[in-house]
This record gives structure tokens, C-alpha cells and sequence, in this order.
């Protein structure tokens, strides 16, 4: 799963650098970029909570490989975040995992109510054959880009980092640079971007 979320991620952003360019219009693709972002976060939730099967049995419902609810899905990784026992990880970095937590959850409910059940952004059409209109007023991009900027490497490194503190499976030996400090400069990395998100969304 790790590696086509990172495909689905690398056409994001492919595709956000061709609107910045000027090569490609915003109103021209935003279908198929929702498409990328809401299957991209789908994949990475899933593949979290299966790789913590393997320190924590049980963890991964087999339901959440048939489960395509974004808000489902969420549950599912927020029951794993909601067993562990986060008082080996420093006090900042729990001030920051909440933070991601209420964040993400905004825009994960944000992308379900577009795309309750996972059809809108692939076909024209319901199952009744009725055309399925995405009105652009209902979508506000900019919010959803920068969540999404804000949230990636928390959700990229959710398992490592609590692998590296040592609270699922043992704790990691490594004079390397933390991986928490990733999570750690995660607000400094969206705020890098955040004049890049004000240029794309005047395109």
C-alpha cells in the first residue's frame, strides 16, 4: 500500500506544479486531484494500522481492507492511536500529534462529504445512472491542499516514529536523527509552503 500512495502523492504533485506553471488550469483537473488526495489518504491510514498488526495482533481489522469510508477508515487508525500509551513520547510531540489528529480529521471529513461512497470522483454517473455534479462551490481547495501539506508527514511517519520511541515493539536503537523530529518540524514544512498554496490557487 506504502508504494501506490506514493505514486497517487508523486501525481499530486506533478499536477500541482503544472498549475503553478501555468500549463495546466486548476478548473481543468480539480476531479481527478481530489481523486488522487481522497485515495491517497485512504491508502495511507490502512497501511499504517496493518503495519502495526505485526506489534500490536488484533489491531487490524479485517473489515478495513473491504472498508472504503473515509470516515470508517479514520475510525479505524484512530482506535489504533487511542490504545497506545503515549507517555514515552515527549510532551511537545503529543502537543503536535493532537494537533495533527484535529487537523486531519477536518479534512478527512472535508473529502468524505464530497465523496461519501467513493464514486464521485470516478464516475459520471450514481448506480441509478443519475450524473453526479460536483458543484465548486462545495469545494474549497486551498483549505484542502494545505491540510493535506500540514497532515502528510505525520501521516507518513505515524508508525516509525512510535517504533523509534519505542511504544509499539521494541524500543529502537539509533544515534541517528530522531524521526519524531520530523513530525516535530511538520508545521514548519506547511509553512514553507503556504505562500506556494497562495500562488497556486491564484492560477
Amino acid at each position: 500500500m506504502w508504494k501506490i500512495r506514493s505514486q497517487y502523492n508523486g501525481v499530486i504533485e506533478v499536477l500541482l506544479e503544472q498549475i503553478l506553471s501555468g500549463t495546466v488550469r486548476l478548473q481543468q483537473v480539480y476531479v481527478p486531484l481530489l481523486f488522487l488526495i481522497r485515495h491517497s489518504l485512504e491508502l495511507v491510514l490502512k497501511a499504517n494500522v496493518a503495519d502495526a498488526e505485526k506489534y500490536l495482533p488484533g489491531i487490524n481489522d479485517p473489515r478495513l481492507k473491504r472498508e472504503h469510508k473515509l470516515t470508517q477508515v479514520l475510525r479505524h487508525f484512530s482506535t489504533f492511536l487511542d490504545s497506545l500509551d503515549l507517555r514515552k513520547m515527549p510532551r511537545p510531540l503529543r502537543k503536535k500529534l493532537a494537533r495533527f489528529r484535529r487537523m486531519y480529521s477536518d479534512l478527512n471529513t472535508t473529502l468524505h462529504q464530497l465523496d461519501i461512497h467513493s464514486r464521485v470522483f470516478r464516475f459520471p454517473t450514481d448506480k441509478e445512472g443519475n450524473v453526479q455534479a460536483i458543484s465548486t462551490s462545495r469545494i474549497n481547495m486551498q483549505k484542502i491542499i494545505e491540510l493535506l501539506y500540514y497532515t502528510d508527514s505525520f501521516l507518513t511517519f505515524t508508525d516509525l516514529v512510535l517504533l523509534d520511541l519505542g511504544i509499539i515493539g521494541p524500543k529502537q536503537k539509533t544515534k541517528s536523527v530522531r524521526l519524531a523530529d520530523r513530525l516535530l518540524i511538520g508545521a514548519d514544512r506547511h509553512q514553507g509552503r503556504k505562500g506556494r498554496n497562495n500562488k497556486f490557487f491564484a492560477c
